[in-house]
Parts: C-alpha cells; structure tokens; sequence
C-alpha cells in the first residue's frame, strides 16, 4: 500500500483505536477476556492485512480458541472505558437480600477491568460507590455464614487496591473512617492490616490517628506455646512502630495524643491505647530521645509525666539536657517541669 501521510495517518490511528475499544468491550463478558475467532475476523479482516498488522504489532495475541490483548494494562484501560461500573458491583458484590449466594460469572483474575473502571469514576462517585463497598462487608459479617465468600473477595480487594492506588486518600477520609469503625466491630484486618494503612498517600496526623482508632481491633499476642500466626507482623501497632521508627521526631507528638485514649486491647490485661503508646515511645525512645523529652513536656499528661519519670532513671543525661533548656526557657511551665524534673535528675 502507499505510504500514508498527515491527515490519513490520523484517520487511520482514529480506525484503530475504533477497533480495538470494540475488541475491548467484546472482551468484557464472562469467561476468560478473550475475543473469540469470529469476533476478531469480524473486526481485523485477514484479506484487508489488519489481522497480520495487529498480530504483528502484538496489540493482540493467540490464547486458546480466541486471541487477547497483548498488553494487559493497556486492555485494562480500554475494556474499563467500556465497563457499566452500577452493574458490575450489583453482579460481583451487592447481593440483593434473600438471594441465594450463586457462582459469580467472573473470575477473580479479571478484577483489573472493574478497578480500573472505578479508578476512572469522578471523585465524588468514586467516594460513593466506595462507600458502598464498606457497607457491603458489614452485611457479609453480619451474615457470618461464611456465604459468598466470592462477593466478599470481591468487595475486600476492590475496596483495598481502589484506595492505595488514589494519588491522594485524605478526600476518602470517610470511606476509611467506615472502614476503620468495621474493622474495629469485626475484630481482625480482613486483608487491611498495618501495612495497607501504612502505603496509603495520607498525611501523617490522620494516618496515626486511624491507627489508634484501629488498636483495639489488633490480635492478641499468641499465648507460649502457640504458634505465631503468619499475620503477626501486621499488626496496627507494629504499623504504628514503623513509623515511628522511621521519624521520631515527626512522630513522637502524635503518639502522645494516644494518651487520653484508654480503650483496653484485646487479649492483654490492663493493657490500653494509652499504655500501647507509652511503651512503643519508650521502646524507641533512643532514636531522638532529646525530641522525645520536649514531645513529653508539651503534652501535658499524667502518661507523658509517668514516662518523663522513667526516663530520668533510664536515660538520666536526656533529662539533664532536656531540665538546663527548660530552666532557660521563658514560659512558665517550662521552668516548673525543670524545677520537677531537676530534682528527679540530680541524684545523677
């Protein structure tokens, strides 16, 4: 054929893209996202050379009886374009009332089509319809049945990627306080524990702040004997842990806010928020304990005050420093706790 120039190489990119959003959408259906021969012969006519053009160019390629698109993120996309987002919850999660609970016509390995189309929804729908899936797993708990674990799966893995993968989570803050407040009502992570709470794009007061609320929500320490469970390590308050590990400084004030919280946790005696949080800052308390001191003194507590009384035994030198700058320090409170402190300190 003649080359093709200018505005014929525009019409012919247009035909292209036509043909493949029509293969795209054909894939949609139950099954395996393919296109069937027919379809594709229909659509990329041999006699015409555009089968050989798009085989060759791997835009799609042989699989079983049919052909599929080469590139999976890019047939993600095209087929999400296409993809009816109301429906597709209706058949995969939101199970009317009274049904009975029935094979799904879509297999979990197609999951990237229906995310993808939820990731392009405008935000508010987004926050809606995530919404909606929260509300969807407090019916599945409620049922406790064990019933439709596929509808769970659905609405547990759509929920959870939907929100890691928005550029910015915070204008979810009322999807994540639901999913918090189920979290904390059905008493174990179901697929969020600390790490996804770790990985979403939050600022960090409203990061730290959902992990206090999430605390009580954590699994009991394994009793001796017992074997430790494979999701030991992700809890919320080795989530917590980690953050602090990684900005003491950053986090040490947002810690001290736990204080008034005094929610028990689960399968520890006397144990509480408060208490969880005093001890992650006194485990770490040597990565910035000068920071640490200051964060103390600015909260105010009877808890900070029982930490500060501990660290002028443990860390005797931190305190030290810590009462010579509030003794020189132009605020009155600060010069009371260094008058406190100071005699705690002397002995040493």
């Amino acid at each position: 054929a003649a080359p093709v120039h200018g505005p014929g190489v525009r019409r012919l990119a247009a035909r292209v893209a036509g043909r493949l959003h029509e293969a795209a959408r054909r894939c949609l259906g139950p099954g395996q996202g393919q296109l069937d021969r027919a379809a594709f012969e229909e659509l990329f006519p041999w006699r015409t050379g555009w089968a050989s053009a798009v085989l060759t160019e791997g835009l799609l390629v042989p699989t079983g009886a049919g052909y599929r698109p080469g590139h999976e993120e890019l047939s993600d996309w095209l087929q999400a374009a296409h993809l009816d987002v109301p429906t597709a919850l209706d058949t995969l999660v939101h199970q009317p009332p009274g049904t009975a609970a029935a094979a799904l016509p879509v297999p979990r390995h197609r999951i990237g089509p229906v995310l993808e189309a939820l990731l392009l929804l405008p935000p508010a729908a987004l926050a809606a319809r995530l919404a909606g899936l929260v509300a969807a797993l407090d019916t599945y708990a409620a049922q406790d049945d064990g019933a439709d674990t596929d509808r769970r799966w659905w609405a547990t893995r759509l929920l959870r990627e939907a929100l890691l993968r928005v550029p910015d989570a915070q204008p979810h803050l009322d999807v994540l306080d639901r999913l918090a407040g189920h979290l904390t009502r059905t008493g174990g992570p179901g697929g969020f524990g600390g790490s996804f709470w770790n990985r979403l794009r939050l600022p960090e007061p409203t990061r730290l702040d959902l992990l206090r609320r999430l605390l009580p929500a954590d699994p009991p320490p394994p009793q001796p004997g017992e074997t430790t469970p494979p999701t030991a390590g992700d809890r919320y308050l080795d989530a917590a842990g980690r953050r602090l590990s990684r900005d003491p400084q950053g986090v040490q004030p947002l810690l001290t806010a736990w204080f008034a919280d005094d929610r028990p946790l689960r399968g520890r005696p006397g144990a509480t928020v408060a208490t969880a949080a005093q001890a992650l800052l006194h485990t770490h308390r040597r990565r910035a304990v000068d920071d640490l001191t200051e964060a103390l003194v600015t909260a105010a507590h009877p808890r900070a005050d029982e930490l500060l009384a501990s660290l002028a035994e443990e860390e005797p030198s931190a305190v030290c420093r810590a009462v010579d700058r509030w003794a020189h320090d132009e605020r009155p409170e600060r010069r009371v706790a260094a008058a406190a402190y100071g005699l705690a300190a002397a002995p040493h």
